[in-house]
């Protein structure tokens, strides 16, 4: 009898994040075991003749590329939508489930700057409780207890989502749910945002901890590990499966900080995939401008904010070697 594939491995693409899109599903296609999941992207506001190239293109790693209604995401003010890099698509993920056949049981979600560089099995193959949401902490978990604007910031942020930082606030680039716990938490969050929408500084994600709260399972940093922890010196400790490339400035973007030793493997990746469409790259001055700020915020740490890194560091062991965190 042939075994039912009950997990998808999904993801939600605009236009400006398509290519990056492929590099991650290929790179966690190459880690799937046989019959252990099925991948799927979905798209939003990507041409008709886009998509079926880059249905071509997926055809030889059995991806489904399905594209979405972008009238889906809408039912709030645009005008108070937060102004920052990250894309009013990654709404997208609240609907779909409704394109998913209804063998998938589970969902295993991924943003298309993640780059698995590790067997990723492990995930795959981790079936979260009917009920909880499973997700790794963001950076502004971390950075809430700074001195300063930028944990004063961080704090009122989260106090106008009545969010207790204390008890975690989740980065929303690699989730792990059963679909129908994805249904539902994807709905209250949906009407959270349409609600309050100017609060939603990071949108969905936003949406998603305001709401998710003790409904939420903490997620190992291995399998979301973001730009920032490369300047915590946590590497080797973490032992990251995949890479989340967080922030306005990606690898493909040029060869930046703090990815600036992936990039030419990354860009071997991508390479494979430019006929599709342009993609957004930075100029030599923007370039210039994100390295020295990044080079001064690792050198602050190291420096006058040691204490604030060492702290960083014992947390993310804290988080490691807790029972509370699943697939560690």
């Amino acid at each position: 009898m042939t075994k039912v594939i009950d997990c998808a491995v999904c993801y939600v693409t605009d236009k400006n994040f398509l290519l990056p899109t492929l590099v991650s599903s290929f790179s966690a296609k190459r880690w799937l075991k046989p019959g252990s999941a099925d991948i799927f992207i979905f798209t939003l506001g990507v041409a008709d003749e886009t998509i079926e190239r880059t249905r071509e293109i997926c055809k030889s790693q059995d991806i489904t590329v399905t594209p979405m209604d972008p009238n889906k995401i809408s039912g709030f003010d645009s005008a108070k939508v937060a102004k920052t890099h990250v894309p009013i698509s990654t709404l997208g993920r609240f609907f779909f489930p409704d394109h998913l056949p209804p063998e998938y049981q589970r969902i295993v979600y991924l943003d298309g700057d993640t780059w698995a560089i590790d067997d990723i099995s492990q995930l795959i193959d981790y079936r979260p409780p009917e009920g909880k949401l499973v997700a790794a902490e963001d950076g502004l978990y971390f950075f809430r207890q700074n001195f300063g604007s930028m944990g004063a910031k961080a704090r009122a942020y989260l106090k106008g989502l009545q969010i207790d930082g204390a008890r975690g606030y989740f980065n929303a680039g690699v989730l792990l749910a059963t679909t129908s716990t994805w249904r539902e938490i994807a709905a209250d969050a949906h009407k959270f945002f349409t609600s309050n929408t100017e609060k939603c500084l990071y949108h969905d994600q936003s949406a998603l901890n305001a709401v998710t709260k003790n409904r939420r399972l903490r997620l190992s940093p291995k399998w979301n590990f973001a730009s920032s922890y490369r300047h915590w010196d946590v590497e080797s400790k973490v032992n990251p499966r995949i890479y989340h490339f967080v922030g306005g400035a990606k690898p493909w973007m040029g060869q930046c900080e703090p990815w600036s030793s992936i990039y030419e493997a990354y860009m071997s990746e991508i390479s494979k995939f430019e006929h599709i469409g342009p993609i957004r790259r930075m100029t030599s001055d923007e370039l210039a401008k994100h390295d020295a700020k990044e080079k001064t915020s690792a050198k602050r740490l190291k420096t006058i904010f040691l204490l604030r890194k060492l702290r960083y560091q014992f947390e993310i062991r804290r988080i490691l070697a807790s029972h509370d965190t699943v697939v560690a």
